[in-house]
């Protein structure tokens, strides 16, 4: 006798889709055996979308902050309305603005990064991938304080999205707001925590060679998805990553799938 076959509920379907990726997770043979393969893959498309200026957002898409932050929550000034919220990153490479002061970690971080990307793309100039660092320097240092970033007297000026859109018209707010909101959703007004920082990009920007800024967005594009690939090319991101967090005694060099590496 052949059962009738029952419609699964929207949490079943669910279950099932957390269970696939999981699975697909622990199949550490099959992610060894592909290499750096899938993450380069997902590297040129950044750099195919670099100079057609879509490269933020389809870092976005891939829940990858480049160059500012947004988000949506309640307006503190009315909580039943729900609002865009413009930042600066939390991090832009090594995990506080204030670890950028730390020369030694700084030029170790330096070495981390050339050394990552020549392997990965061997006939580059290294000089570039090392003014990555000095970018990213240069953006903590633009960042608010996390005092700032906690004081609502700071951090809260709502604006039109036309004015938030000039203060750094290199980054187009506008465009990728657009990409990132529902077809219906119209964004005629954000907050902007920080005016500041948005305004000091757009000069960075300026005055950074096109070539250091693609590859800033390739390098978050590394260390955003290596712990989903076991290469060892970017076996010293990994390590690095670990020190920091004080985990080589625990984890060493262990590949750990599916795991994020701030």
């Amino acid at each position: 006798m052949q059962l009738k076959a029952v419609q699964k509920s929207a949490d079943e379907e669910n279950f099932d889709k957390m269970k696939a990726v999981y699975d697909a997770c622990l199949d550490e043979d099959k992610i060894k055996s592909l290499g750096v393969e899938p993450l380069l893959r997902v590297l040129e498309e950044i750099k195919k979308a670099y100079p057609e200026g879509d490269a933020a957002s389809l870092l976005a898409r891939y829940g990858v902050t480049g160059l500012i932050a947004t988000g949506t929550g309640a307006d503190d000034r009315d909580p039943d309305t729900v609002v865009v919220s413009v930042a600066a990153p939390y991090s832009f490479g090594l995990p506080s603005k204030e670890r950028y002061e730390d020369e030694n970690l700084v030029e170790k971080y330096r070495g981390v990064t050339v050394k990552v990307l020549s392997a990965l793309y061997p006939d580059a100039k290294e000089e570039s991938f090392s003014k990555i660092v000095d970018f990213e320097k240069k953006l903590a240092a633009a960042s608010p304080s996390t005092e700032d970033r906690e004081d609502v007297t700071k951090y809260y000026n709502p604006m039109s999205l036309d004015d938030a859109n000039k203060l750094a018209p290199e980054v187009d707010l506008k465009g990728l707001l657009h990409e990132l909101a529902p077809e219906h959703v119209d964004i005629s007004r954000v907050i902007v925590m920080a005016p500041e920082y948005q305004s000091k990009l757009s000069s960075i920007l300026k005055e950074t060679d096109s070539e250091v800024v693609m590859n800033y967005f390739v390098w978050k594009g590394v260390q955003s998805f290596s712990g989903y690939v076991d290469a060892e090319e970017i076996k010293p991101y990994r390590r690095f990553v670990n020190e920091l967090a004080g985990k080589v005694s625990k984890y060493g060099n262990h590949f750990r799938p599916c795991t994020n590496y701030p």
